[in-house]
């Protein structure tokens, strides 16, 4: 079943709908643990929350965007110590996504890094 979603509560001439399990999933995450090295990670299912524990200097991260994310998808990157290049990768999973160039390119410790999806454009941009 879908449930039509009206989007900031303001009815329009475009319909927006969303199942169950996406109006009540809960925020899932990803525990990277103590890293070692410079991690990779494919974003997969409810996952919006990515974090981890730096057992020492962390010059990259990678993180791959989910295929096929609804419009408003989050996600969330944060790490106890500073990200040097923090890559966000579109995936290439059909219908086409891209990352806006204005999104962060470098992890600051202790802080957040997010990004949304605009589903009418397709893009991922920063939403710190």
């Amino acid at each position: 079943d879908l449930f039509q979603d009206i989007v900031n509560g303001a009815p329009t001439s475009g319909n927006v709908y969303a199942t169950a399990a996406q109006i009540n999933a809960n925020q899932g995450y990803h525990d990277l643990g103590t890293v070692t090295t410079d991690p990779a990670y494919t974003v997969t299912g409810a996952i919006v929350n990515i974090f981890g524990h730096a057992a020492g200097t962390v010059t990259a991260v990678t993180i791959t965007t989910p295929p096929a994310p609804a419009d408003g998808r989050r996600l969330c990157y944060w790490m106890d110590q500073t990200t040097t290049t923090l890559t966000w990768t579109a995936n290439a999973a059909l219908p086409t996504q891209t990352i806006d160039g204005g999104v962060h390119a470098a992890g600051v410790q202790y802080e957040s890094n997010c990004i949304t999806f605009i589903g009418t454009t397709r893009v991922w941009k920063s939403s710190n």
